[in-house]
């Protein structure tokens, strides 16, 4: 292995490559990765993932703390992603470095409950979040809401401008035009709703 393989790593996360200095220690290099991407959302959980190791014969496998120290020496490259479903940015840089939050949206279809996490910014516009979900129900986006404390939202409108920011959560509720006003008035989780995991 030559030196720059042996003291060097490609870091990918999403459409970009990084090579920079190979880190051994897993808080490190976590801290290295947020410190080379500035795309990552603060304060969201990232995870590692490599399709170099020989007996997964090209299989992407996650990296866990645990085995971290065994399998980074191993491999040319680190794939990251972050822990949650979607990214969306609509911002200059320097926004998105200073205002990205992470967004929880329920969601209601054929009677269950689930959720979806995105990563947003103030501006990111309310009509991406309603189409990337109609897209997970496999809906038309028309048959869709979102609402917030009660009240629909604006698709129109950006994030901020519809009252959104960090901490809040979303309803996302599919319904025929004549419940719309039912829908969003009984838009919390009732005591018989069933949860299945995020898809």
């Amino acid at each position: 292995m030559s030196s720059i393989v042996a003291d060097h790593l490609v870091y990918k996360f999403y459409s970009s490559q990084v090579i920079a200095s190979r880190v051994m220690d897993y808080k490190d290099f976590i801290r290295k990765c947020r410190s080379l991407f500035e795309d990552i959302p603060e304060n969201v959980p990232l995870k590692l993932y490599t399709d170099e190791l020989e007996f997964m014969h090209g299989t992407l496998v996650e990296i866990s703390v645990e085995s971290f120290i065994d399998v980074v020496p191993q491999t040319k490259s680190v794939i990251i992603m972050v822990d949650v479903d979607i990214m969306i940015f609509d911002d200059a840089l320097v926004e998105r470095r200073k205002e990205k939050f992470r967004l929880r949206v329920h969601y209601f279809i054929h009677g269950f409950n689930s959720w979806a996490q995105f990563a947003v910014s103030p501006r990111t516009k309310t009509r991406r979040i309603a189409a990337e979900l109609a897209k997970k129900m496999g809906v038309r986006m028309s048959e869709l809401i979102l609402a917030y404390n009660g009240e629909s939202l604006q698709l129109e409108k950006s994030l901020k401008e519809n009252g959104i920011s960090t901490g809040a959560v979303l309803f996302c509720i599919r319904i025929s035009e004549g419940d719309r006003e039912v829908a969003i008035e009984n838009q919390v989780d009732s005591p018989e709703a069933t949860s299945v995991p995020s898809t």
